[in-house]
């Protein structure tokens, strides 16, 4: 089964490759408009794991034994 670690693995491997391509499109190209856009998918990469944890820990909530 897939879990929410496998989509935070996810996540974190897609930051990686975000990364490598930053390096490769500054080494590339001098234009700023690519390197931005990069950047700003790599803002939302990172962002995404957090939400799914904070959703999350508020989902267990309802499935703690009362």
């Amino acid at each position: 089964p897939f879990t929410i670690r496998d989509i935070e693995k996810l996540y974190q491997t897609l930051q990686q490759l975000n990364e490598s391509m930053i390096r490769r499109i500054k080494n590339s190209t001098m234009s700023e408009s690519s390197v931005n856009a990069i950047i700003i998918l790599m803002a939302y990469s990172s962002i995404i794991p957090l939400m799914i944890d904070k959703e999350m820990r508020k989902l267990r909530l309802l499935f703690v034994d009362l």
